[in-house]
């Protein structure tokens, strides 16, 4: 993976999970027991993986806004 492209990913996976961290404190919590990736037989992580976690945090924070409206 290129740098910049695992150091944005990286860094846009840490902007939403601080904000899920800081604004709900309790689903953030449960995000320990979601698994973060499924290596298969690849053994390794692509790009592809990062921004399918990176859009599955998105949705969950989403889905959160959503139910405190």
């Amino acid at each position: 993976m290129k740098l910049s492209i695992a150091h944005k990913l990286t860094n846009d996976i840490f902007a939403v999970t601080a904000v899920l961290q800081k604004e709900y404190p309790a689903q953030y919590r449960l995000l320990g027991e979601t698994p973060l990736f499924h290596f298969g037989a690849r053994g390794e992580l692509s790009p592809k993986d990062f921004e399918q976690y990176l859009e599955s945090l998105k949705s969950q924070l989403a889905s959160f806004q959503k139910e405190n409206l």
